[in-house]
């Protein structure tokens, strides 16, 4: 998949998701992180996803591509 198809792919599952922060200036918080990956999981037939099961997946693409993080 090419990064302009993930692109595409990504915003049709934000649709519709609050993506607005209460303070623009900041970084996102970890519960504002985490309630966008719970809607765009629930949106794919993910239930429970979480930031710790984002990161260790992310992590282990990394890792079996040759790449450290």
């Amino acid at each position: 998949m090419s990064p302009q198809d993930a692109n595409e792919k990504l915003r049709a599952l934000l649709v519709g998701v609050n993506l607005t922060r209460p303070k623009p200036d900041r970084p996102l918080s970890s519960p504002a992180l985490g309630y966008i990956l719970n809607k765009v999981g629930l949106r794919i037939g993910l239930k429970n996803i979480g930031i710790h099961m984002f990161r260790r997946s992310f992590a282990t693409h990394l890792y079996d591509h040759g790449r450290k993080y």
